[in-house]
């Protein structure tokens, strides 16, 4: 009986025990409130979280001086990229640099056209790492260290091939030809000679450094060639200077070719200018190639290959010299 009385107890207490542990266990415990994770933002650059290459980029027109040489390109220019380009004359003053500092706050890449060597030192200036840049209408771009991977140029000069093929035909005697330029223009030269040797004509270049220096060489020269190609190279050529060497040639019989027709009225007997569809078609053309992204691909300086051809008659009769349209 004894036994019995202590096996009852003892499952008794078992009982309460595993009945204790139940309850605790059973007893809901906190549910903990949900943890809200904030979605991670990468700070990056604006230039390149915008999608730069989709569509064809703004284009900033920037013209040094308001003359028809630099207009009529800016005008050609915004024909062929229509809506996309605009046209700041840095003539404008307070005015262009208002609206050039709205436009290069533009947080899309930019491409920069700089008409003249006013505009192409600006546009080197304020051109972001993104953008590019195709200058016109300089002359002595090397001074100015204006070319780069996202910065090239299209010559100032027009091409040779149409002077030298007129220059013959009026002149089937011409030989030689003289030209005097500042350093810096091998490349152009170069070209020049292959187009005046397709006609049996040789090309005597001579480098100066001043204006006085090239009056000098080209009285050197004279009694050696039959006629003098003039540039527009402004290093060494003044208004002073240019007369003088119209005046020389004229009294020497020294047939010159020119590059306007105001010098041409000098006593020059023919001119060559450069053509603004040209040059707004290659500027336009170098451009489409820098959209890829890689910055201004190709040679620093793509050479014009066409221009105006104009002939002073009176010269030409003169000289004894026929013209005829081709």
């Amino acid at each position: 009986m004894p036994s019995r009385l202590v096996v009852f107890i003892y499952v008794s207490v078992v009982l309460s025990v595993l009945s204790a542990c139940t309850k605790k266990e059973l007893k809901p415990e906190p549910v903990p409130a949900p943890v809200v994770v904030a979605p991670v933002i990468e700070n990056i650059p604006v230039r390149k979280e915008v999608k730069l290459r989709k569509a064809p980029p703004p284009v900033v027109i920037l013209v040094s001086r308001d003359i028809p040489a630099y207009q009529q390109v800016a005008e050609e220019l915004k024909r062929l990229m229509k809506k996309r380009a605009t046209i700041v004359s840095l003539s404008a003053g307070i005015k262009a640099r208002k609206q050039l500092s709205a436009l290069i706050k533009k947080p899309e890449y930019q491409q920069f056209v700089a008409i003249g060597l006013t505009a192409a030192k600006e546009a080197k200036r304020l051109a972001g790492r993104e953008d590019e840049v195709v200058f016109c209408q300089v002359f002595n771009y090397r001074d100015y260290n204006l070319i780069g991977p996202r910065a090239k140029g299209i010559g100032a000069l027009p091409g040779t091939s149409e002077m030298f093929a007129t220059w013959s035909r009026m002149s089937p005697t011409l030989k030689s030809v003289g030209v005097i330029t500042g350093p810096g223009l091998e490349n152009v030269i170069a070209a020049a000679a292959s187009e005046a040797s397709k006609h049996g004509i040789v090309l005597q270049h001579k480098v100066v450094s001043t204006d006085k220096e090239l009056l000098f060489e080209y009285k050197q020269m004279a009694p050696n060639v039959q006629g003098l190609w003039l540039l527009p190279d402004n290093r060494v050529l003044s208004g002073r200077i240019i007369k003088e060497v119209m005046s020389f040639s004229v009294r020497n019989a020294k047939q010159v070719a020119v590059f306007s027709e105001a010098i041409l009225r000098l006593g020059g007997l023919l001119s060559v200018t450069t053509r603004p569809d040209e040059i707004a078609a290659k500027v336009a053309q170098r451009l489409r190639e820098a959209f890829k992204g890689k910055g201004v691909p190709g040679q620093d300086m793509v050479l014009l290959e066409g221009g105006n051809i104009a002939v002073n008659r009176i010269v030409a009769k003169r000289y004894n010299l026929k013209y005829s349209e081709k």
